[in-house]
């Protein structure tokens, strides 16, 4: 089946998409993409041209299998490469920046990043700079979600094949999670309706080279849902989803990390019981690229002192350190401080960073 295209956009969301211009980028006009161009695709062709490895042909380097880094922001003085753009930033915040932005950064090929900023959660005004390796600005997007209802707060951006950026968010008016996808010259591509979930509290998503993106949606109430928009523009795990097999604790975002080339791990702090008593429990669960289970049941990881109510557990950080092992770096109060976990789903003490 293939994804629908949004219904959630508005009916001029094309005019708006292609008025946009990238002041960076001059010569390819912003969003310039003509309606027809940016929204229809055949049901057989492909979401991008045929690429033959997610290998840095630039730096000689692999795309990084893991999400995309996220820091907050208190000082602009603290991120040199963003200093550097201080009256960009003036000009779309319209702040003196003495407030903490959220940063999101998304490796691409040639040393070149995706970064995406939001400020404060009463007002998000996110903003895209895509930069090469010495931190110049190739293109801004300052309306990544034009024509979209306004009030999105989950968002996550995440790179592409051939240079792409992705950005993933939460329409909470249509209970969507959606995506839409830029080219390497900042124009826009498509945008997809990935899944349904009534209420989301966190986004987590990852670049599967070769196989497309694997998106997790985090509930207060329930079970996680995740969803592979595949390279071809295909909801490969059906229109429903994949649930995890546990029940999410409120606000516990979702980790995803590659463990080799063929699957796919999630890990979230939950408990298979509904309202089980005691600490957090951090589970995963390894999933090949159909959303097939690769195993009988859920691993358990550690155990993790609540969080007070109304703070959301942290987000648990993962690093692919071989292939078919992840480490996994826990938080203060966890039962142990990190450990190592294999596609066999063997749980072992994490070994000293060589």
């Amino acid at each position: 089946m293939r994804p629908r295209q949004l219904a959630l956009l508005l009916p001029f969301f094309c005019l708006l998409a292609a008025c946009e211009r990238s002041p960076h980028d001059p010569s390819r006009g912003g969003d310039a993409a003509s309606p027809s161009a940016s929204l229809a695709i055949a049901p057989s062709a492909p979401l991008v041209e045929p690429h033959p490895s997610p290998a840095d042909e630039t730096a000689g380097r692999v795309i990084s299998p893991v999400e995309p880094e996220r820091v907050l922001l208190r000082r602009l003085a603290d991120d040199p490469q963003l200093a550097r753009h201080r009256d960009v930033l003036l000009a779309h915040f319209d702040v003196a920046l003495d407030t903490a932005l959220e940063v999101q950064s998304a490796k691409l090929p040639g040393d070149r990043r995706a970064r995406l900023l939001m400020s404060g959660p009463g007002d998000r005004r996110p903003m895209i700079l895509t930069v090469d390796a010495e931190g110049n600005i190739l293109w801004t997007k300052e309306r990544p979600l034009a024509g979209i209802h306004p009030g999105t707060s989950e968002m996550v951006i995440a790179p592409g094949p051939a240079g792409q950026v992705v950005l993933i968010w939460y329409d909470k008016p249509s209970r969507v999670v959606a995506q839409r996808i830029w080219d390497t010259n900042g124009g826009i591509f498509a945008d997809f309706q990935l899944l349904s979930v009534e209420a989301c509290e966190a986004l987590s998503a990852l670049y599967w080279p070769g196989t497309g993106w694997v998106v997790a949606a985090a509930q207060p109430l329930g079970s996680a849902r995740l969803q592979l928009l595949g390279e071809t523009g295909r909801l490969m795990w059906g229109s429903d989803s994949r649930g995890l097999p546990w029940v999410s604790r409120g606000g516990a975002p979702v980790t995803l990390a590659l463990d080799g080339d063929d699957s796919v791990i999630a890990v979230q702090v939950g408990d298979p019981r509904k309202g089980a008593a005691g600490p957090d429990r951090l589970h995963a669960a390894r999933y090949d690229a159909k959303g097939s289970p690769l195993w009988e049941e859920p691993v358990e990881l550690a155990t993790i002192a609540r969080a007070p109510a109304g703070i959301a557990p942290p987000r648990i950080a993962a690093t692919r350190v071989e292939p078919g092992v992840l480490r996994l770096t826990l938080p203060k109060g966890a039962s142990k401080a990190g450990v190592e976990l294999r596609s066999s789903g063997a749980v072992e003490a994490a070994r000293p960073a060589r």
